[in-house]
């Protein structure tokens, strides 16, 4: 279980409900006394590993089976604006992942996505593409090779209704935004690809 407010990782034994271990996440209120917080994580796709994203750009990679952080990744969010809340993406094959920057009007209200790539080798930032709507929290998903992700935004200039959710399909090869499924009062959550 991974706690936003608490900053760590908790181990449960789901037989007695109890926390059997806690691993703190560290953030930049750790090494720059400045407050951070947990924003998101995903599972590698093999299921060893927790990418861990906190609001300052840094990514904590867990060891599940060792309980243990194994690396803590700065990713240079000085000169990036806010992560946008669990707007994050893990590859197929665990090689990629993606994490969405929200552009705010000056009323603090998301107005589009800027979507970083990062190489999970190298931790280089290889790619990113501006949105020019809010996405979803949550509604990333990469295609099953990688060269585009899915996101839901409501209310795409596509959509001739307010209120219609949309799956758009984002190329990570030539930077296209898609409308693909425009699907009016069904408050689509999540996009999943099968194997």
């Amino acid at each position: 279980m991974v706690c936003y407010d608490s900053k760590d990782v908790r181990f449960i034994n789901t037989k007695t409900f109890q926390v059997e271990q806690r691993v703190k996440i560290p953030g930049a209120s750790d090494l720059l006394g400045k407050a951070s917080w947990i924003v998101s994580s995903v599972e590698s796709p093999d299921g060893r590993k927790l990418y861990v994203v906190t609001s300052d750009w840094r990514v904590a990679v867990v060891d599940l089976e060792r309980r243990a952080i194994l690396q803590v990744v700065d990713l240079g969010g000085r000169d990036k604006g806010d992560v946008a809340g669990r707007l994050v993406a893990l590859s197929s094959d665990g090689r990629s992942l993606l994490i969405g920057e929200s552009i705010q009007n000056g009323a603090g209200k998301a107005i589009a996505h800027q979507l970083h790539l990062f190489d999970t080798q190298s931790w280089k930032e290889t790619h990113n593409i501006r949105v020019d709507e809010p996405l979803a929290e949550t509604s990333l998903a990469f295609d099953p090779d990688g060269s585009s992700v899915y996101g839901i935004t409501t209310g795409h200039n596509h959509t001739p209704f307010p209120g219609t959710d949309t799956i758009l399909k984002i190329s990570l090869t030539d930077d296209s935004t898609n409308a693909l499924l425009a699907r009016k009062g069904e408050g689509i959550m999540r996009i999943f690809f099968g194997p």
